[in-house]
């Protein structure tokens, strides 16, 4: 009975805690609108390599953005599939002070 007791606990908290604090869970989609959590940056290195999914994220945010071209200056400096966020967009999005 207790185990029974403390699995349903479990699982409550962890519903609760997806719905309430998405940015501390793993296993959460990043949300840009989301504060910054304990997994705010393995989500984002995640995007690695995924600029399809970057620029989704971007753009479910609402954030305007420019491609970039691509860019090689050297053996290990250079980008590829590279977006420059337009600023004011950017600003938009900061909370009143």
């Amino acid at each position: 009975m207790l185990l029974l007791v403390l699995g349903g606990g479990s699982f409550l908290a962890v519903r609760y805690a997806e719905q309430h604090y998405p940015e501390h869970l793993p296993w959460t989609p990043l949300d840009l609108d989301d504060p910054i959590g304990t997994f705010t940056g393995c989500k984002l290195s995640a995007l690695a390599g995924e600029p399809h999914q970057c620029r989704q994220l971007l753009d479910d945010a609402q954030i305007d953005y420019r491609p970039l071209p691509s860019r090689t200056e050297g053996p290990h400096c250079g980008y590829d599939d590279a977006v420059l966020p337009d600023p004011l967009s950017c600003l938009a999005r900061l909370p009143p002070r």
